[in-house]
């Protein structure tokens, strides 16, 4: 009886991932995408850096969320491809794709 209950809850739940493997797509994702590592060569990999949250968020089956992240980092990224050449200072170093 008590054996159907969990494996029911487990199936709904997606993709789950390791709390080590998010940390460490997480320090990938810092080192290439904010410390620029990699410069010109990978610079083309850097959106696909920033996209892997979100696929791993659809896997999981966090829809609201995942959509939120897309959001989020698409009205991000246009307002860098507008703005990014007519800005000076730390936002054009910030933002630097």
């Amino acid at each position: 009886m008590g054996k159907g209950i969990l494996q029911t809850s487990v199936q709904n739940r997606g993709l789950v991932l390791d709390p080590r493997t998010k940390l460490l797509l997480l320090f990938t994702m810092a080192v290439f995408v904010l410390g620029y590592m990699g410069g010109e060569k990978l610079q083309l990999l850097t959106p696909i850096f920033c996209i892997l949250p979100a696929v791993f968020l659809l896997t999981a089956k966090k829809y609201k969320t995942a959509i939120g992240y897309i959001l989020i980092y698409s009205a991000s990224f246009l307002a860098f491809v507008f703005w990014g050449d007519k800005t000076s200072g730390i936002i054009n170093v910030c933002c630097k794709i």
